[in-house]
């Protein structure tokens, strides 16, 4: 018995060391948890809700940070509307609220104005006195999050087409000025640090921006349309196609199509369209992280979870604290986080260990004991 509990107190040492330490030689993982949200529209019952379903899960204190693509309201996006002041007003109150919501997880939040939010979002110049401090407006905007790792964002959305026509109109800047956008922000951008892109359109011609669904803001609702509406910017799309952005950006993060909920792939770069909150209950959790030290190839920023998430399915009660997961990315194993330095040291512990057990167990040794019992 003795050897026997001898191998089992060395076998759990090396565990102890595995788990204690995230260091490989001199390289350290840096790990960044992000939750997404958007197409909120007003519906701020919709984020209490999953403030509720974070708590309950234990999972808020393991978030570092909150980000949302848009649509915080519903304001009709026509030229009508935006030349109403009294409409802005009412609908600049209704997004603040929804910020103020959003402010309740207790995280930083980071947001882009939808084509249903006030045109006051838009404006770079202007403050938003009313918002809380803990949130910011990325519109036009980059930001660092963690070292090596900048937030870029734009909103707004692009014509939709369907067969030809255009479905939606994009709303409220042309698709020009989206071109020149994303050009101004990847050249304040630029250097070696990965790139987060926070979007609340898709970039065109991918799943995640493609509405084949009969009904756009209900997945419950069976069928498919003859024509599928790309909800997409050719604008967003052209830029995701440079090299330097293939390379550098880790992960685009988008909403607008409802119906779209999912993930692609433009090259290598990863689109993630979370759904709409309102909309069927759709958030999710990404994971992020780097290595540091070691070979400088190694230390780009990449995915290294994914879930998306829905707080309640078809027929389901809307006050239902419960979520069904819908997809799991890139999830590593645990070999995968285990570097091959520290398989060979651990495999050499594992020898080590035993070795001493059976020094302690000579047969003679062994045996006398078990005549005992």
């Amino acid at each position: 018995m003795r050897c026997f509990t001898a191998l089992l107190v060395l076998v759990a040492l090396a565990a102890i060391i595995i788990a204690g330490s995230q260091r490989v030689g001199d390289v350290h993982i840096e790990a960044l948890r992000i939750l997404i949200v958007s197409d909120i529209h007003d519906d701020e019952s919709s984020i209490l809700r999953l403030r509720t379903w974070l708590v309950g899960n234990r999972m808020l204190d393991k978030i570092d940070l909150v980000v949302c693509s848009g649509d915080l309201s519903t304001m009709p996006a026509t030229e009508n509307a935006a030349r109403d002041h009294g409409v802005q007003q009412e609908y600049e109150a209704r997004a603040n609220r929804v910020l103020h919501a959003l402010a309740g997880f207790d995280k930083p939040v980071y947001f882009v104005p939808g084509n249903h939010d006030p045109l006051s979002l838009f404006n770079k110049s202007e403050a938003m006195e009313s918002a809380p401090q803990a949130v910011h407006n990325m519109h036009g905007r980059v930001s660092v999050l963690s070292p090596g790792l900048l937030l870029m964002g734009w909103g707004g959305s692009s014509d939709a087409i369907e067969n030809g026509q255009i479905v939606w109109a994009g709303f409220p800047l042309p698709e020009s000025d989206t071109a020149r956008g994303h050009q101004q922000l990847f050249e304040a951008a630029q250097g070696h640090s990965s790139l987060l892109v926070l979007s609340h359109s898709g970039p065109s011609g991918v799943g995640t921006s493609i509405v084949s669904a009969t009904e756009p803001n209900d997945l419950c609702v069976a069928g498919m349309r003859v024509h599928p509406i790309d909800a997409g910017s050719p604008a967003l799309r052209s830029t995701l196609s440079s090299a330097s952005a293939q390379q550098r950006i880790a992960v685009v993060l988008h909403g607008h199509a409802h119906a779209a909920v999912g993930t692609s792939r433009l090259g290598r770069v990863a689109i993630v369209n979370v759904g709409s909150l309102r909309y069927g209950g759709f958030f999710g959790i990404i994971d992020l992280k780097r290595a540091t030290g070691g070979h400088p190839g190694t230390r780009r920023w990449q995915i290294s979870g994914l879930l998306q998430l829905q707080l309640e399915g078809c027929g389901d009660s809307s006050s239902n604290a419960s979520a069904d997961l819908l997809v799991s990315l890139c999830t590593p194993s645990l070999l995968q986080r285990i570097s091959p330095v520290w398989l060979i040291g651990v495999g050499f512990i594992l020898l080590v260990s035993v070795g001493f057990a059976r020094s302690l167990c000579r047969p003679n040794h062994c045996y006398h004991e078990i005549e005992d019992v």
